[in-house]
């Protein structure tokens, strides 16, 4: 009897991570920053590696209220790259 409810807890274990891999692997990312001429500027920057904060001050000259919007609820703390992979 021990022995199979030391089975039980180790199946129950395996089952419990076995679903959190699939819950993170599912789970919807933010896409990353587009490869366009729009955004040339920015990946440039990325490439040369000097700094993120720079490179997000650009973000925030065209996504702003006027021009193109953030979506309801998106955080403005400035943090672009932080979610929003840029990789050159």
């Amino acid at each position: 009897m021990n022995r199979e409810r030391k089975l039980w807890h180790y199946y129950a274990v395996v089952g419990a991570v076995l679903l959190l891999a699939l819950l993170t692997f599912f789970r919807q990312r933010p896409p990353m920053v587009p490869r366009d001429e729009m955004h040339r500027p920015v990946l440039e920057r990325v490439a040369v590696r000097t700094g993120s904060q720079g490179v997000e001050e650009m973000c925030a000259e065209c996504h702003s209220p006027q021009q193109i919007p953030l979506p309801s609820g998106h955080p403005t703390d400035g943090k672009c790259l932080t979610c929003h992979p840029a990789v050159p």
